[in-house]
Order: C-alpha cells, then structure tokens, then sequence
C-alpha cells in the first residue's frame, strides 16, 4: 500500500496559532492515513507571520521537531532568540518556550513534525 498526496490537491487550512501574529498555511501529511506516534505538516509563513511562543507541558507535553525548507526566521527558546534558515533543523523538548517569527522579506517554509516523547533526554555535551 502507498499513499500519494500532491499539493495542488491538499486541503490547505490557513489558522493563527497560538496568539501569534497574522495566519499560517498549513498543509497536513497524510493526516488520516499514518498510524506513526506523530503528526507532521508543511507550514507556510509570509514575512511578519509568526507562531506565538507556548510551552508543552503536563498532560499536552509533545516534542517538536523545525525543519526550515525555503526562507529564513527567528526562533525564540527560553527567551533567546535563534536565527534559522533553510536547511536547519531545531527540536525542541517538553518544557521549553518556543515560537518561531518570519522577518521577511521572503516566505519562509518549514516541515513540523510533533508527538509526545518517550524516554529520558540526554545532554548533547
């Protein structure tokens, strides 16, 4: 079995996510299809859109993962703030403030992957 979704036919939904500001294109993968422990879609920024900064935590506690495909943003963790670009990748743990902010000019696109964790994490040092 396969599963083959193309862009042109996805159902794109276009929602502001928590309080940020303007609206994100989202494009769900496979949504009713996957039986994997997670949840990915494409989001699509255009410059000044940002996802406002939130924590997962107790009952909602998830992992995510950022992978930037086209464009440049800023996140911020924990209050930092971290330039990103196409090609990086940022996961970011249970507990940790987060939000990601495109300053244009140009759309920035990203994969977000996300589900609850299992396990310890360790220190990369």
């Amino acid at each position: 079995m396969y599963i083959k979704q193309t862009q042109l036919a996805d159902k794109i939904q276009i929602d502001q996510i928590h309080e940020g500001r303007g609206s994100i294109k989202r494009r769900p993968l496979f949504k009713e299809h996957s039986r994997l422990p997670v949840k990915f879609e494409v989001w699509e920024f255009e410059a000044g859109v940002s996802e406002g900064d939130h924590i997962h935590e107790g009952v909602d506690s998830l992992e995510e993962v950022y992978y930037i495909l086209t464009g440049e943003g800023m996140m911020t963790m924990d209050g930092d703030q971290i330039s990103v670009r196409s090609g990086d990748a940022i996961m970011v743990a249970p507990g940790v403030d987060h939000g990601i902010f495109n300053p244009g000019p140009q759309t920035m696109r990203l994969l977000i992957i996300w589900g609850a964790p299992s396990g310890e994490y360790m220190d990369e040092g």
